[in-house]
């Protein structure tokens, strides 16, 4: 558990200033997400380069969280989550993934962020804050 909540909490570390408070996921109980079975892990020879928590929803699977470890970043791990999301999404018979803003202009940006994933707006819809 300790290396989940590192790279959680490294990985959203920027965007308390940003937001005024920490986010959801820097709160949240990974021991019980992992006891549930909600948590995927992407590991190579480094260690754990980021995580996935996805929860089953009436219609939709949410993507709680994604976060990527700060000196992963850029490497393609975020894209590799998030296809595996949206693997997960279509073994279960959901066409379509919901997940939590964390950042202000989000709407405006979620092609921007998905698009080069071969994901568009009309798959990925925002979650009220939490």
């Amino acid at each position: 558990m300790p290396a989940i909540e590192h790279v959680v909490q490294t990985a959203y570390a920027k965007y308390v200033d940003r937001i005024g408070k920490p986010p959801g996921p820097m709160l949240d109980d990974y021991t019980t997400r992992v006891a549930e079975g909600s948590v995927r892990v992407l590991e190579d020879a480094r260690g754990l380069a980021g995580i996935l928590v996805v929860l089953p929803q009436a219609g939709y699977l949410l993507l709680e969280n994604i976060a990527v470890a700060p000196e992963r970043q850029g490497e393609g791990i975020g894209r590799r989550l998030l296809a595996a999301a949206e693997s997960e999404a279509l073994q279960r018979g959901f066409d379509e993934l919901r997940l939590y803003p964390t950042f202000s202009g989000f709407p405006a940006r979620l092609d921007v962020i998905f698009r080069p994933c071969g994901l568009s707006g009309n798959k990925i819809r925002s979650q009220p804050p939490r």
